[in-house]
């Protein structure tokens, strides 16, 4: 821990093209970026990290509040990708959003439920650190709760892993245009019952 981040809960590690290592969590600084030999670079995500945590509603269906601190962009960090042109992709599970940034956390793009995509400065910042609600559960309509994002390195095609809520995965253009959704719920064989094989 660097002196002034409270590390909590880093759900994912990345790495860009110049080795630097980007680690997203759930503490007071959701952003912190090390060289490879571990020292602090960077830090961002929260313009106020001293001032504590705050208990929120939550969009989850596990826990009706989660704690956060005040001041982060982000309302629970789960995942994050770096594409070949070195740009972040920070999944928002609770929040429902999918974040595209810069190295240096300037938003470029977020990618919203229903497929509402946010390129303006003022329409990201008044999103920055909110949750956007989510398409009823097993809908297979984008998002609730997303839990991760690959990147095609040739086409840019985004492949969203649309999990806790949903159990799809969405294929969307670069720019946040969808493609295609597969996938869905299934039921667990029980171990009592095997499955009859043909």
């Amino acid at each position: 821990m660097t002196r002034g981040v409270a590390q909590r809960e880093a759900t994912a590690v990345a790495v860009d093209s110049t080795d630097r290592v980007f680690v997203f969590n759930r503490g007071n600084l959701p952003i912190i970026v090390f060289d490879a030999d571990g020292n602090c670079l960077n830090t961002w995500g929260n313009d106020t990290p001293g001032r504590g945590t705050e208990t929120i509603a939550s969009s989850g269906t596990t826990q009706p509040t989660i704690n956060r601190w005040i001041g982060s962009e982000f309302m629970r960090p789960h995942a994050i990708t770096i594409d070949h042109e070195d740009n972040l992709w920070l999944v928002d599970d609770d929040a429902n959003v999918i974040t595209k940034c810069d190295r240096e956390g300037n938003r470029l793009m977020m990618i919203l439920p229903e497929g509402v995509v946010l390129t303006e400065a003022t329409d990201i910042e008044k999103m920055k650190g909110k949750g956007a609600p989510a398409p009823p559960t097993n809908s297979g309509r984008m998002f609730n709760r997303p839990t991760d994002i690959a990147v095609h390195p040739e086409t840019g095609d985004l492949y969203v892993s649309d999990g806790y809520g949903n159990n799809v995965v969405h294929r969307l253009r670069s720019d946040g245009t969808h493609i295609s959704t597969w996938g869905a719920q299934t039921r667990l064989i029980s171990s009592d019952s095997p499955p009859t094989i043909p």
